[in-house]
């Protein structure tokens, strides 16, 4: 990662002591005070230059005067004056003398769970030295002050990041902002360990009757009953020829299944409420007869003879209901099994007319016997080969990976271990009930977390603030629209983003080059420390997908043409992010800083005035140092899983495979969807 230098041009009057002190100490006749300053207006003295001595019960600083002693009104943020045989007073800006502002509640840093619609109540004092405050605003709204400079505004708060811009303004024209973030939610999670505080909805997944079936089972495979297909064709019919033993004994005959074809192994599947209903079957079922005559009464008739016999279809129907268990494992449960033939499908012939008395006996056989032997097999293939094979391939959605986050620190990245496994299922079939229906197909919920190793943050709070619907606490959902979906929702990237935070990735200095800034400036180090995780949702008013990242503490020292400074400033901003699918992986970057907000204040009287220079400067170099790291894939990849069973069906690996190839990326409502198809 580079680094870039620092830059800013100070003007060397700026460095000059912004606070006259003419105090008698300081050797200046206009005796200066040296106390502290006071709460609320602060004007100890009375300035309207009206004689108020002893005979008017009045102000000796504010009466006739000589010199500039006589006009001391004991307040140490004015200075004091005699024009004209008239005391004049004059507010100063410094450190103590300066407008300030106060917040009680909420702290900085805060995280604060409430309930939907109720406000929060934003309480503290502001300050002046000398003077009255004029104004005094909320994120640009008036705010009434009381007498004794205290105030308490109800704030109306967003789900997620909520910054704080408290701005006063006192008589004197000096000015001073606070700024400060919290997070807000009806409930937060605290992830610590897999898998505790993780969230019930992290990705959403919408297979639609396409994927499940699209009635093609040509490879390569493009949907699920396809990789079914793939096991459900290595069934034999051989097995039911039987070992050279008769399948009919009747009328002095042995009669002989002596050949079994069949024309395809058939998989069908389709939604339905709860599941998947799946019908196998083996179609176009041939074989040949041999009448074998064993007495001469069969021989006077005739003696042997040949035929055959068909069945349009065997077949076994299951619904294979989706439930997930309590350690959240997809179970598949099979109800409704049934074993399909047709009665009227069996044809049984002979060759010979005198053969044709044993036709009703060997359909008999063919249908209690042969028919039901091959459904028994159908069966057990279904419990035994093709429900478990579609467990595992819904299993292979999960996407539980490992993501690196870059150190802002330059040290080793941040691992953050992503774990995603099964919550809920809601497959339909496309009719009412319900009323209406979703698509025919289904959705399949996993719940996800971030987790992480190592705890580098000092801070400790409520976790990640739920989305909630915004407050309403509506589920998330998925437009249903596509081939498949997946959606990955708000509360699953803030997983992540809060799992990185407590690896370190807002604790980090920002080592600049010596002699930036054409040289005005050595000795420069600077350390952040994020006291909020970086949060991301669209609750905002305009929609967009938007993290916040608040209370970035700045702490910072230099030189600035031989003059020692030291200061303190904390930024929130916003930021856009941006999800997009790379080489098969999810990336998630912050490609731009859409605002930002800085409060700064240097520990030097006569450094006062390079405040707003250093805020700038400030900025820019957050700015950028957050850009170069994270504005391209810099959350790391997620990988999209394929859905592979060839190591199940013994096969070479990708040859049971399909694969998501993705047409589309889009946020709506709590979710990033990526549409594509099998």
């Amino acid at each position: 990662m580079v680094w870039r230098g620092l830059s800013f041009i100070v003007p060397a009057a700026l460095l000059v002591g912004a606070c006259a002190d003419d105090s008698a100490g300081a050797g200046g006749a206009d005796g200066t005070d040296t106390d502290v300053g006071t709460v609320g207006d602060g004007d100890n003295g009375d300035d309207d230059g009206v004689d108020e001595t002893a005979e008017g019960g009045g102000d000796s600083s504010n009466g006739p005067c000589s010199s500039a002693a006589d006009c001391d009104d004991d307040n140490p943020c004015s200075v004091d004056a005699c024009e004209a045989n008239i005391c004049a007073h004059e507010g100063i800006e410094t450190l103590d003398c300066r407008p300030r502002v106060d917040v009680d509640f909420p702290q900085r840093g805060a995280t604060i769970e409430g309930e939907a619609g109720a406000p929060v109540i934003v309480e503290g004092s502001v300050f002046t030295g000398y003077g009255d405050i004029d104004v005094f605003t909320l994120n640009g709204q008036d705010v009434a002050v009381e007498d004794d400079g205290s105030f308490s505004v109800d704030f109306e708060p967003t789900v997620g990041g909520n910054i704080l811009l408290l701005e006063t303004t006192d008589s004197n024209g000096f000015s001073r902002r606070r700024v400060q973030s919290f997070l807000w939610s009806t409930n937060f999670r605290q992830p610590t360990e897999p898998t505790s505080g993780i969230s019930p909805q992290g990705l959403l997944i919408n297979l639609d009757q396409e994927v499940i079936d699209d009635g093609q089972h040509d490879l390569p495979a493009d949907d699920l009953a396809t990789l079914l297909q793939l096991a459900f064709d290595n069934f034999d019919i051989g097995q039911f020829l039987g070992n050279g033993e008769p399948v009919v004994n009747q009328a002095g005959y042995d009669v002989y299944l002596e050949g079994l074809t069949f024309d395809e192994m058939a998989i069908e599947m389709s939604g339905i409420d709860g599941g998947i209903r799946l019908v196998a079957s083996v179609e176009g079922i041939e074989g040949d007869l041999f009448y074998d005559c064993t007495n001469v009464l069969c021989l006077a008739a005739g003696g042997d003879s040949t035929g055959g016999l068909t069945i349009v279809t065997v077949g076994v129907q299951a619904d294979m209901m989706l439930n997930v268990g309590p350690d959240h494992e997809l179970d598949i449960v099979l109800v409704n099994v049934q074993t399909l033939i047709d009665p009227d499908d069996v044809d049984v012939y002979s060759d010979n007319a005198w053969t044709n008395i044993l036709l009703s006996v060997v359909e008999f056989f063919v249908i209690d016997d042969l028919a039901a032997q091959i459904a028994d097999e159908l069966n057990a293939q279904v419990y035994g080969t093709l429900s478990p094979l579609l467990a595992d391939g819904l299993a292979g959605l999960n996407f539980s990976t490992t993501l690196d986050f870059p150190s802002l620190a330059g040290d080793e990245p941040i691992v953050v271990d992503l774990i995603t496994d099964w919550s809920v299922t809601d497959f339909h079939d496309g009719t009412a009930p319900p009323n209406p229906s979703p698509p025919q197909g289904g959705v399949v919920h996993l719940r996800g977390g971030g987790y992480t190793a190592n705890k580098v943050t000092p801070y400790s709070n409520l976790g990640i603030p739920d989305r909630a619907g915004c407050g309403t606490g509506e589920p998330l959902d998925l437009p249903r629209e596509g081939a498949i979906e997946i959606g990955l929702t708000d509360d699953l990237l803030n997983q992540i983003l809060f799992a990185a935070w407590r690896g370190g990735l807002l604790q980090f200095p920002l080592p600049m080059e010596k002699g930036g800034g054409g040289g005005l400036y050595e000795d420069l180090e600077v350390e952040i420390s994020g006291m909020l995780s970086p949060t991301a949702n669209d609750c905002g008013p305009e929609g967009r997908l938007l993290a916040h990242i608040g209370d970035l503490q700045i702490d910072a020292s230099l030189t600035l043409q031989g003059n020692a400074i030291n200061f303190r400033a904390f930024t929130s901003m916003v930021v856009e992010v941006d999800i997009s699918v790379v080489d098969g992986e999810i990336s998630i970057a912050i490609p731009a800083v859409e605002s930002m907000l800085t409060e700064l204040t240097v520990e030097q009287d006569g450094a006062i005035n390079t405040e707003p220079l250093l805020i700038g400067a400030v900025e820019s170099q957050l700015q950028e140092q957050l850009i170069d790291a994270l504005g391209s894939g810099g959350f790391g990849g997620i990988a999209i899983p394929d859905i592979d069973l060839s190591a199940q069906l013994g096969l070479p690996p990708g040859t049971a495979q399909v694969t998501i190839e993705v047409t589309d990326v889009g946020h709506a409502a709590g979710v990033t969807v990526i549409t594509g198809h099998l």
